[in-house]
């Protein structure tokens, strides 16, 4: 997911920004799935069916937030 928001250069003259950008990008914020276990794309060794979650971690999620200037 990516959202950005660009600021009106209105808002920015006085401070002699000719634009600015803010934005935040998220990756793997939720999984739906029936899938038992914390990650639905690996299997352990030895997991054959649904039925055994031995999953050793979850997938990461990661947020960047950030801006863009230009002068």
């Amino acid at each position: 997911m990516y959202v950005s928001y660009q600021i009106p250069t209105r808002f920015l003259k006085k401070y002699h920004i000719n634009g600015a950008n803010v934005f935040v990008t998220a990756t793997n914020l939720f999984t739906i799935t029936d899938w038992p276990g914390l990650d639905p794309e690996t299997l352990a060794p030895g997991v054959t069916y649904m039925g055994r979650n031995t999953d050793p971690y979850p997938l990461s999620k990661s947020i960047l937030f950030g801006f863009n200037l230009q002068f």
